[in-house]
């Protein structure tokens, strides 16, 4: 723990340094660039530590004292600047405006009670969300181990495949605290960059201080806002990233202030580097720079694009470029792997573009918090559809990973969250008003926001031509709508009147019930448990295993005698009656939620991942064990495909590998699609050869959209290496 607190000063010591000589009088700069250069002093520690296969505790530390020391010099050598920022000032404005307009006052009290419910969540709960658990910050976990950020053998792509900025900064912490912790630090650092950001750029645009904070205080109230600045999802660190290179760009433009272009590129880098949406936001923010430099530089534009996109370049390969690059290496696709593209590609080209289009923008009629889905929610839908029917437009299945469509979403479930009742109570109609009001009026300020509500729109065309659709892409949605957020200064009036009471009230709900009652982590159950004396251990194992149940002062062996829901828990469980001395290879299968078993590592047991394909290049005889579940392995990480035997499968050592499709149909000769999952078995002729013997297993009941399945889990034994200390 010391170690860490040691490695954090450092970074932020750097920060301080490097920002002080950039900037040191605006605080919104100063923000700005203080996030973006500490990002970015993780980032490009591992990148190259990995290139070394070094990622160590020493190795980082190493790098933090060098960085450290380089930006020491830099300051010592401009003159040891300080900051000179005048907050006594703004902070008098803010009171008197905050005083002057009772909703803002209110707004900013449950804005306040929001963060400071979000930061006491992130200060102890564990990591709740299933793709964090099954990928996010599992393959953190693995570069540590392996000391590389290079791809490894497992069965999830997505472990491999994506971005890996956001990861790094998670195995920052897991490096040194060996526990997951506090990583929501990081969504919430995002939520303040882009407040931060949208601030500065409602300065540029010219509007009042009440207009700025009214935008601010709305947007921080949309449920998918709220409930991602204290997990692991990164939406909002990308938006706030996106956010952060307009504004400096703007400044850019007016002020040609070196070290602005080069923070904004470095800002759009670093959001490339994190998370694909980044570049589905390319298109629509390239538009918006080529206008506002023409509306800047005229005939000169070109100037200041260029030098983004040279300093772009430069930033993308030192901040963002690692796994596109080992992307292009194993696949020849800096974009991912084939089955991975196979999921997640749209592959009806343009027309279903439109469709989709249309039943992106009904996203924006979500229910969280209410039940009216079931009675508006259905006439909503029913209207999208009738829509898309009477144009006569082509509908395509939606994609593998998405939930029914059919239904407005109402829960507080992290994944389905979207911007809420505000989403078309103030949004949709400020979007529609941004699109409309400039060809009725002269002022500079709309077609400011009108710029604003291109690069939305934009985005969600790129985003309907580029992926199916899902559901779960209203986590992408999150970030392309804090990015045009702007378009919100269309929806505040000076004026008391019914409309902006009814906004209030709805934020004002979402502020004070969402960040409260948010699923697997709802502060006002946890807080029960903390008063019926349970421990900060108990409740991080209760939130990682089970669930908080809102009676428990009824039944207070709920906190001791609760249900394992997560079946990583009880595979844990299993595996701690096993002597740590044993070496156990497990063929998990993909999505499985294995960051808890990942982390006994850190315990002393000895644990690999592994898949089927790739059995050929594993050395089962140094193993006491192999786990397997129903003796079979699914795995998005397609290996053997273009190696086919035996048919449509794929066979070697006893294992039989077939392939399935994206309709969930097993690959023919005839199949024009590419398998976006292989199914193999492992039959008895495997154990045979290998040596493996039965040796235990248990069996767990999983129920997924209804249905019901039995999964067995086996250990089997190496003969030539028996386990050490054996179960009785």
């Amino acid at each position: 723990m010391l170690l860490f607190f040691i490695s954090l000063i450092l970074v932020f010591l750097s920060s301080y340094f490097f920002v002080s000589v950039l900037e040191n009088k605006k605080l919104i700069e100063v923000i700005i660039y203080f996030l973006i250069t500490a990002f970015a002093n993780i980032v490009l520690s591992f990148e190259v530590l990995s290139l070394f296969s070094a990622i160590s505790r020493s190795g980082v530390l190493i790098l933090n004292i060098l960085i450290f020391a380089l930006s020491l010099v830099f300051w010592y050598r401009a003159g040891r600047p300080a900051f000179h920022l005048k907050l006594k000032n703004s902070f008098k404005s803010f009171c008197t405006v905050l005083l002057k307009d009772k909703y803002l006052l209110v707004l900013a009290i449950c804005t306040i009670f929001m963060c400071g419910v979000s930061l006491w969540l992130i200060s102890f709960m564990p990591v709740v969300n299933p793709d964090a658990e099954g990928y996010h910050v599992l393959r953190s976990l693995f570069w540590i181990s392996n000391k590389i950020l290079n791809h490894f053998s497992i069965a999830e792509a997505r472990c491999l495949d994506l971005p890996v900025n956001s990861e790094i900064l998670y195995a920052w912490i897991l490096l040194f605290v060996r526990k997951c912790v506090w990583f929501g630090i990081f969504s919430f650092s995002g939520f303040i960059l882009s407040l931060t950001s949208l601030y500065g750029i409602l300065s540029n645009m010219g509007f009042s201080l009440r207009r700025k904070l009214w935008v601010i205080f709305i947007t921080s109230s949309f449920a998918s806002v709220i409930v991602q600045i204290s997990g692991t999802e990164t939406d909002i660190i990308i938006a706030g990233l996106v956010l952060s290179s307009i504004y400096l760009y703007w400044n850019y433009l007016k002020s040609e202030k070196r070290s602005s272009v080069i923070l904004s590129a470095l800002s759009y880098a670093l959001a490339i580097g994190t998370k694909t949406p980044a570049l589905i936001l390319v298109p629509g923010v390239g538009i918006w720079m080529a206008a506002m430099s023409i509306y800047y530089k005229k005939k000169y534009f070109y100037k200041p694009f260029l030098s983004f996109l040279l300093w772009g370049v430069i930033c993308f390969i030192f901040f963002a470029s690692y796994n596109y690059i080992l992307n292009f290496l194993d696949y020849g696709n800096i974009a991912g792997s084939p089955s991975l593209l196979a999921a997640h590609s749209n592959h009806n080209g343009l027309k279903s573009v439109p469709a989709d289009f249309i039943k992106y923008i009904f996203m924006f009629f979500d229910f969280t918090g209410f039940t009216w889905n079931q009675t508006l929610g259905v006439h909503i839908l029913n209207l999208r559809d009738t829509i898309i029917s009477s144009l006569g437009l082509f509908v395509s299945h939606d994609g593998l990973n998405s939930s029914d469509s059919s239904i407005s979403n109402n829960t507080l479930l992290e994944p389905l969250m979207g911007l809420g009742i505000l989403g078309f109570l103030v949004y949709l109609p400020c979007l529609f008003l941004s699109l409309i009001k400039p060809f009725f009026s002269r002022k500079k300020k709309d077609w400011f926001i009108l710029s604003f509500a291109v690069i939305l729109l934009v985005t969600i065309f790129i985003m309907s031509f580029q992926l199916q659709f899902m559901t779960y892409s209203i986590r992408f949605l999150t970030s392309f709508c804090v990015v045009s957020a702007p378009v919100l200064a269309h929806s505040y009036c000076r004026k008391n009147n019914p409309l902006k009471f009814i906004i209030v009230f709805f934020a004002v709900f979402y502020l004070i019930f969402v960040s409260t009652n948010l699923w697997a982590r709802a502060a006002t159950r946890i807080f029960a448990y903390f008063r019926e004396g349970a421990t900060v251990s108990q409740v991080r194992e209760i939130a990682t295993c089970s669930g908080f149940f809102k009676d428990i002062k009824a039944k207070p062996y709920l906190m001791k005698n609760y249900p394992v829901f997560n079946i990583a828990c009880g595979i844990r469980d299993k595996i701690r009656m096993i002597d740590k001395r044993n070496k156990i290879l497990y063929f998990s299968n993909a999505s499985d939620t294995l960051l808890i078993i990942k982390m006994m590592e850190f315990d002393g047991y000895n644990i690999d991942f592994d898949t089927a394909e790739n059995i050929d290049n594993i050395n089962l005889d140094k193993y006491n064990l192999l786990m397997l579940v129903n003796d079979m392995q699914l795995s998005t990480n397609v290996q053997k495909y273009e190696s086919r035997n035996s048919g449509n499968d794929y066979i070697t050592d006893g294992i039989v590998c077939s392939y399935i499709d994206i309709n969930d149909m097993p690959i023919t000769n005839s199949s024009k699609f590419y398998p976006y999952k292989s199914a193999c078995r492992f039959t008895n002729y495997f154990f045979e050869k290998h040596g493996f013997k039965f040796y235990n297993e248990f069996s767990v009941d999983y129920t997924e959209k209804g249905n019901t399945t039995v999964m067995k889990f086996r250990f089997y034994e190496n003969k030539n290496k028996p386990v050490i200390n054996p179960l009785h």
